[in-house]
């Protein structure tokens, strides 16, 4: 410190690469994005990870302005320069991370209720071993696949069981094109409408809510039948949750086939 109260220049480039060095250590760490919201919550007060980011940034940029305004004194230009461009570098960096962090979690919280009436609906022929494997199957999936609220389960013509949140029709519609295109597909792929309300499909699923968000149709059995279960919200599933999917849509198929 110089007697008329200045910042040495010595010093004064420590102070602005001090600063740089933290905004860029908290630009560039890496982010901490919430999983996805399973279902609506009760609103609290709190500061979103992506609103801290965006008000670091944005402080400093402040800073950067403050010190180059008041503090600089004569500081070779170069030497300022330097230093000034790691850190506004490093901040915008950070306004931008948590801009993208906002625009991920505004995306993630857009769940819809569902318009239908909940409950159950299981065929009349349906008895024994196959009961309990359609049973085991859609509750399976409805507590293990959380955007899941509707399930349906169709085998050799006919709807065997039905679970969760329906929608006015109490089969699944197997003359739908959707619905004949996905039992053709080869190897048992999976037939997925991440955004259902976007596309003419929707009138295939006609059995499922009306507002029913994302959609997929998982054959088994070489074609013999298939699990369809609607979404509350655009893009739910994962490809976690398909495999689940998959996974008891196999079984049930085996349980079937050995009834």
């Amino acid at each position: 410190m110089r007697g008329d109260g200045i910042l040495a220049p010595d010093m004064h480039t420590s102070l602005g690469a001090l600063l740089a060095l933290v905004a860029a250590a908290a630009a560039f760490a890496p982010s901490r994005r919430a999983a996805a919201p399973r279902r609506r919550r009760a609103t609290a007060l709190r500061v979103a990870p992506s609103d801290a980011r965006i008000y670091g940034g944005l402080a400093g940029l402040g800073l950067i302005v403050l010190n180059r305004i008041f503090v600089a004194g004569e500081l070779a230009y170069g030497d300022q320069s330097q230093a000034d461009l790691l850190a506004v570098a490093a901040t915008v960096g950070l306004v931008l991370d948590g801009l993208s962090m906002a625009d991920i979690e505004a995306r993630e919280a857009e769940v819809v209720e569902l318009k239908g009436v909940k409950g159950r609906g299981v065929s009349k022929e349906l008895a024994g071993d196959a009961l309990a494997g359609a049973t085991w199957a859609s509750e399976t999936i409805l507590e293990s696949c959380a955007p899941v609220k509707a399930v349906f389960l169709w085998h050799e013509g006919s709807t065997i069981l039905r679970l969760g949140v329906l929608g006015k029709a109490n089969a699944v519609d197997a003359d739908a094109v959707t619905f004949r295109e996905a039992l053709a597909k080869a190897g048992g792929a999976a037939t997925y409408v991440p955004d259902l309300q976007a596309v003419p499909a929707r009138v295939d699923f006609s059995y499922l809510p009306r507002n029913t968000q994302s959609a997929l149709i998982q054959p088994f059995g070489d074609g013999a039948g298939a699990v369809v279960v609607g979404c509350d919200r655009k893009r739910a599933l994962v490809p976690r949750d398909v495999a689940w999917i998959k996974g008891a849509a196999a079984r049930l198929g085996d349980r079937l086939n050995g009834a």
